[in-house]
């Protein structure tokens, strides 16, 4: 698998869907930390917004077509609104449209007209793999970082 600025991009995004998913869950179940969670989704949502920016100029520059970075720009730029980026069934429809490339979409769409022998079933167990620790772990250490650096600029700017 090669390594290049879309795999990075691919694994931002993906790494904020599952971000999405486990925000939401600890939305609804820690009800007494819920101001935390919010600040640090809100470094987060903006993190994620700047990484759709780069992606933008990054496809116009690599000559990819507009429906290719129009499926993450536009509903990943809507959380820059509180309403929406509180909004948790918006927010767990944001996160899932992040999770799912139209490369993903088209493969699980079309995988349903391939015959069922199980001799011809194959799962590229890389890709999986990266899907569910790489995309996850980049997101979070620089989504830490950013909220780390956001809110010592913050407090410094009060004092």
């Amino acid at each position: 698998m090669e390594y290049s600025a879309e795999s990075f991009f691919l694994s931002c995004f993906s790494g904020f869907g599952i971000y999405s998913v486990v925000y939401l869950v600890l939305h609804i179940f820690f009800k007494e930390k819920r101001a935390r969670f919010e600040e640090f989704d809100r470094s987060a949502s903006h993190l994620i917004s700047f990484i759709a920016i780069g992606f933008v100029i990054w496809a116009l520059f690599a000559e990819k077509p507009f429906f290719y970075y129009c499926y993450y720009v536009i509903p990943i730029q809507l959380l820059w609104w509180p309403k929406i980026r509180t909004y948790l069934p918006g927010r767990a429809f944001i996160g899932i449209l992040a999770l799912l490339s139209p490369g993903r979409l088209i493969t699980f769409l079309t995988s349903f007209h391939r015959d069922y022998l199980p001799s011809t079933w194959h799962i590229p167990f890389t890709n999986q793999l990266v899907l569910l620790t790489v995309g996850p772990l980049l997101f979070g250490t620089m989504a830490f970082v950013f909220h780390r650096i956001r809110t010592r600029t913050i407090t410094r700017k009060i004092s």
